[in-house]
């Protein structure tokens, strides 16, 4: 199977999810597999809500387009794959719906097969996914197979997880050429300069996926002279996701540890804004730390990259800057930590033997 043909399977299975979305079936219909499968999904993992997973589908159906994934692979040489095919693992994260797919695709189009290690948390959209791409093009079956049907040695890892989990990747695996993901938080820039609708996508930003995302909003740097009085308003009105008990448990959970330790913090009904100069903080919190000039600011981010997956601000500093209400909306080569992964995918096909 050539890129060509890969690619087209994957523009066809973008196009399904649009058709799917754009045109859902009747309420009742229970024998509808792609509703059925987002039911299922919601009950395995509570903060999979439909709302949450139809987001994800919708993102999937405008990325995965034929422009799209020609622009996207036009700079790297990749084979036909007529020869030797790799069994590259990929572990998949289960924090947000379809949030290891990126990684699937990234080897599937290098023409590699994916051994598949799914997160409990989401082993069933991924695979509703996989299996209408080979029954678009059936040549992509052998090249998809569960971590438990593999025999066969492995030539490479890409794995994501928390901490405890990548030490554990890179001990287990630590001979194998791998892309290793650890925990990542991301955070705004503001200067003052924002408009209603900045705001509006830092709360976006924030919520979305229930802040559960690596990409998600967790710490706003702000001038110090500036009031971030309207933040908790727009916050409290927002509806970008839906009411689910496990947030709720969270939040009063952070609430009464914040209590507990007498830590100011802002109550907005939906997050809770806290001082602090850390980066990650826990769920339903947002860490707010004052600054005192651009450049002491640019420096401090700087010191930071490690730890962030991307920026939002309205004039970008960075390279992984984004615009405000866009931080869950990369394109193909937004790369996840900075790695491009098919420039991985490419040496280790052109190292193996």
């Amino acid at each position: 199977m050539n890129l060509a043909a890969r690619i087209h399977a994957f523009a066809k299975l973008g196009q399904w999810l649009s058709d799917r979305i754009t045109s859902p079936p009747a309420e009742n219909d229970s024998n509808d597999l792609f509703y059925h499968t987002i039911k299922r999904a919601g009950r395995s993992n509570p903060w999979f809500t439909p709302r949450e997973i139809i987001r994800a589908f919708t993102y999937w159906s405008r990325v995965l387009t034929t422009a799209n994934l020609t622009k996207w692979t036009a700079p790297y040489t990749l084979t036909d794959r007529t020869g030797k095919t790799e069994n590259i693992l990929v572990v998949t994260a289960g924090n947000l719906p379809l949030v290891g797919f990126h990684d699937l695709l990234c080897v599937l189009i290098s023409g590699h097969r994916a051994i598949i290690d799914y997160s409990s948390r989401d082993a069933i959209l991924i695979p509703l996914l996989l299996d209408k791409l080979t029954e678009f093009e059936p040549g992509y079956d052998p090249m998809i197979r569960s971590a438990g049907q593999n025999n066969d040695p492995l030539t490479g890892i890409i794995a994501s997880g928390g901490n405890q989990a990548a030490a554990y990747f890179q001990s287990h695996y630590r001979n194998l050429p791998s892309i290793i993901r650890k925990n990542r938080s991301s955070a705004a820039l503001l200067t003052g300069h924002e408009s209603s609708s900045d705001l509006l996508g830092l709360v976006d930003d924030m919520l979305t996926y229930f802040g559960l995302g690596c990409r998600n909003v967790s710490k706003i740097f702000y001038p110090d002279p500036l009031s971030l009085e309207s933040l908790p308003a727009l916050i409290q009105s927002s509806t970008v996701t839906d009411t689910v008990a496990t947030f709720e448990d969270n939040l009063r959970y952070q609430r009464a540890r914040l209590s507990l330790h007498h830590e100011p913090f802002t109550d907005t009904g939906r997050l809770l804004l806290k001082p602090d100069a850390g980066i990650h903080a826990p769920i339903g919190v947002v860490y707010l730390e004052p600054y005192s000039s651009l450049s002491t600011v640019i420096r401090r981010i700087k010191s930071l990259r490690s730890e962030l997956q991307c920026l939002v601000e309205d004039q970008p500093h960075f390279d992984f800057s984004v615009p405000f209400g866009q931080s869950q909306y990369p394109q193909l080569w937004d790369w996840a930590d900075g790695i491009d992964t098919l420039s991985f995918l490419s040496d280790i096909t052109s190292s193996s033997p």
